[in-house]
Order: C-alpha cells, then structure tokens, then sequence
C-alpha cells in the first residue's frame, strides 16, 4: 500500500474524532455512537502500540539478564 493510500484509508475511517466536545454534544445518536466507536478503535490502537512496546522491553530484558 502506498503511503497517500494509507493516509487516506486513516482519515476516511476517523470523522468525528476531529470534532471539539460541543459539537459532539449535538450529534444525533446514530452519530454520536459512530463518534463513541471512533474513539474506542482509537483507543485500542494506542493500547496496542503501548503494549507492544513494553512486551518488547520486557523480552529484551529477559534476554539480557
């Protein structure tokens, strides 16, 4: 996949992520759980890449004594 294809298969999945608080306030509930789902996936994203990393800390710190 070539980088402008994955920027933009990124910020095509992400609409509401962008919005400040207020807006979301006034978001109809079908949006409003888009906008909750949005954030869970980002969420989750971030937990993998913190996790990841220190899994990897943790082997190398096994391996090295």
């Amino acid at each position: 996949m070539a980088p402008d294809e994955a920027a933009h298969s990124t910020s095509s999945s992400y609409h509401f992520v962008h919005l400040a608080p207020e807006e979301i306030e006034r978001l109809p509930p079908d949006e409003l759980l888009q906008a909750c789902l949005e954030y869970r996936n980002l969420l989750l994203a971030i937990m993998g890449v913190l996790m990841s990393r220190s899994t990897r800390r943790a082997a190398y710190e096994e391996t090295t004594g």
